[in-house]
């Protein structure tokens, strides 16, 4: 699995809304890949989101967002988000940096 892009929609995010984060993705391996899916973690605050399982055909691109609710009581400040994608037998990973700010 190659990550191609991974977005935040925006570089600020209030706290008590969500955060989008676009994730693009290439199967370049030669066999199809079942149950994929694609998570968005921000260890500090306890936070994730994740797709639903999708299929990724050898050779395929897909694009996700994944929504990540950032809870209102989150200490403004900047964040580590872990974006892994992800089936039973292969993942990669690829980190952003987002600002949280107070509602």
């Amino acid at each position: 699995i190659k990550l191609k892009s991974v977005q935040l929609r925006e570089d600020l995010f209030t706290a008590g809304n969500f955060m989008v984060v676009k994730v693009n993705m290439h199967n370049n391996g030669k066999v199809s890949l079942k149950d994929v899916k694609v998570q968005a973690k921000v260890y500090e605050l306890g936070i994730y989101g994740s797709t639903g399982d999708f299929d990724l055909e050898s050779g395929q691109d897909a694009s996700k967002n994944v929504y990540v609710f950032v809870p209102q009581d989150a200490e403004p400040g900047l964040y580590l988000v872990k974006v892994t994608v992800s089936d039973s037998y292969y993942h990669t990973s690829a980190y952003r940096l987002v600002f949280i700010r107070k509602h």
